[in-house]
């Protein structure tokens, strides 16, 4: 099977050097063409994935400043990928924002315990997301690369 990414369009000049760049994980395809959507407009860098396993892939090339991701994703073992993307995505000090439909308690723990640096329920405001992945993509940019 082919994984289907999508990639905001990236001029070659100066500005997009300065366009943190942020990975959108998420199975449901309206949730993240919108989330990409709405972060692209407001000026980051965006590449999208449905496929747990392409996102595995390209995290440790990627140095994306922020991971945007759906908390229960599984490889194909059902292994849940949160500790992977952090473990990963350590090199380049990534962060982790999850949004997640799952909005118990005892999800959000395990979502911090797992490595995440943010946790939203969905629906998000546009303007929540917004604020988390610019406050986290500000943190990322202060930390040695």
């Amino acid at each position: 099977m082919v994984a289907r990414m999508t990639q905001t369009n990236q001029s070659t000049d100066d500005r997009r050097a300065a366009r943190p760049l942020v990975l959108v994980v998420d199975p449901d395809r309206d949730a993240r063409e919108i989330a990409q959507r709405v972060l692209a407009r407001a000026g980051f860098a965006t590449i999208a994935t449905g496929d747990p396993h392409a996102a595995l892939t390209i995290v440790p090339e990627l140095r994306a400043r922020v991971i945007v991701a759906e908390l229960y994703l599984c490889a194909g073992d059902e292994t849940c990928i949160l500790r992977t993307l952090r473990r990963l995505s350590a090199p380049a000090h990534s962060r982790i924002l999850v949004y997640t439909v799952h909005a118990r308690e005892q999800d959000r723990m395990w979502a911090l315990a797992g490595g995440c640096d943010a946790f939203l329920c969905k629906p998000v405001p546009t303007a929540v997301l917004l604020a988390h992945v610019a406050r986290l993509a500000a943190a990322e940019a202060l930390l040695p690369s």
